[in-house]
């Protein structure tokens, strides 16, 4: 995704401006999809866990796609 990545799990969505995938606060908008306001609202800092997790994700993602 252009310079920077996203995971969605269930109805949260996870993106980062960041290329190199690493965690960086203050690069990171974790948002819910559903909802009267989808993605009105950075959650990152209310859900670290889910940060973590979905950041996760997309590290092991990379891994299985880019040897």
């Amino acid at each position: 995704w252009q310079a920077g990545w996203a995971v969605m799990e269930g109805d949260w969505k996870l993106i980062s401006d960041n290329v190199n995938s690493r965690y960086e606060e203050d690069r990171i908008f974790l948002g819910r999809v559903d909802g009267d306001e989808p993605e009105g609202r950075n959650l990152a800092e209310e859900e670290p866990d889910r940060v973590q997790r979905m950041t996760q994700m997309h590290e092991d993602w990379v891994s299985q796609v880019m040897p």
